[in-house]
């Protein structure tokens, strides 16, 4: 398994927000690109979804930006990543969408895996990687 692009940029973007707004001052996207090196609209795209997700708010206006809208102690990364991506499943075997199911004796393994990735995404708060 690995992280995408937009999971890891995701991550390092989380990072900025939280160092910036630490005394509740808001960052500007254009900001959060320039100190990052992600390209605007790609920043843009990730805020947008972590936005919908729930883990930022924002304001637009002269004094606008993003600041995280949960206490960084509560959020997971499992959080992060539903933000992003809705299936979380290692294979298609668990989407439905795998035409060997009937058949697949690897399955039940990759099920357990993928529960305890998932377990395990939901254990570790961004906290804790800061």
């Amino acid at each position: 398994m690995r992280l995408t692009k937009e999971e890891d940029y995701a991550l390092l973007i989380l990072s900025v927000i939280f160092e910036s707004t630490k005394d509740n001052k808001k960052i500007k996207l254009r900001e959060i690109s320039r100190s990052t090196g992600i390209p605007l609209a790609f920043s843009r795209k990730i805020v947008s979804n972590l936005k919908h997700g729930g883990l930022l708010s924002s304001k637009e206006g002269v004094n606008g930006g993003y600041i995280l809208a949960k206490k960084i102690e509560n959020i997971s990364l499992i959080d992060v990543f539903v933000s992003l991506e809705k299936n979380l499943s290692m294979t298609d075997c668990f989407s439905g969408d795998c035409k060997y199911s009937p058949i697949c004796k690897s399955a039940h393994i990759i099920n357990t895996i993928n529960k305890e990735i998932i377990t395990k995404f939901e254990e570790i708060k961004l906290i804790d990687i800061l």
